[in-house]
């Protein structure tokens, strides 16, 4: 006896990424993108909308390894939707899309990679408050935002932003080798999406439907249901071991 298995209808899974780039955001996305093989519906492309300014670029490279290997497993195209702001780590991941979309008002870019510090020393003088610190190495202080930054520091720290920064332009010249190797792109600025497409830092410019169009255009599918994936991952509640076992076994 043949047991009758359903025919999965074709989507487009909706993903959306609309927090500060960081370690929660990363995991949770990369959980939702591994609910996707095994979904009740045949996902044909992605849809990610990203709403953002920015973050960690550690976490921004681990939801583009995720993004990367789903699209190598499953063999479907990724059209990244911005349509209100994607800025510095943000626009890292947007650069993984397979078309990017933006509508003309959007602001995006901000390339590169900074490192920020509060120095309230001569304030705590005036009170009367001195800050020391024993560390096990000369430079372990660094980051403190107690004491000045010694010359040697300044250009350590300075040669770290300076590689991570290099990271985050190869990473736009290997996504979109079209683009010109610009002052205003390597100086971090900010683009209006119009402004951007000029740059040929986005594919297309247009809304939500443009990017299902897009969607539709690539796996030359028509008719696609959107399947909204954010609900896989319940964000009021900590990720837990019991939760994620839960999950898979969803």
């Amino acid at each position: 006896m043949k047991l009758f298995r359903p025919i999965k209808q074709n989507a487009i899974g909706l993903v959306s990424i609309a927090s500060h780039i960081n370690d929660e955001c990363a995991t949770n996305i990369l959980l939702v993108l591994r609910t996707i093989p095994a979904l009740d519906c045949q996902i044909r492309a992605i849809i990610i909308r990203i709403v953002s300014s920015g973050g960690s670029l550690g976490a921004a490279q681990s939801i583009v390894e995720g993004i990367d290997l789903l699209r190598e497993e499953l063999g479907i195209p990724v059209v990244i939707i911005i349509s209100e702001m994607a800025t510095s780590a943000a626009f890292y991941i947007a650069l993984s899309a397979t078309t990017l979309v933006a509508t003309e008002g959007a602001t995006l870019g901000n390339m590169g990679a900074i490192l920020r510090s509060v120095n309230p020393e001569n304030f705590l003088e005036k009170i009367g408050i001195k800050y020391n610190a024993i560390s096990s190495g000369s430079h372990k202080d660094s980051l403190s935002n107690f004491s000045s930054l010694k010359e040697e520091q300044t250009i350590l720290l300075t040669g770290l932003v300076q590689e991570l920064s290099e990271q985050f332009h190869s990473h736009l010249r290997t996504r979109r080798p079209q683009c010109s190797n610009s002052v205003e792109l390597m100086a971090g600025q900010i683009f209006s999406g119009a402004s951007a497409l000029q740059y040929n830092l986005v594919d297309k410019l247009g809304g939500f439907f443009t990017a299902i169009q897009e969607c539709e255009r690539l796996t030359g599918l028509a008719g696609l249901k959107i399947r909204a994936l954010d609900s896989y991952i319940d964000k009021r509640s900590p990720l837990t071991l019991a939760g994620l076992a839960e999950l898979i076994r969803g």
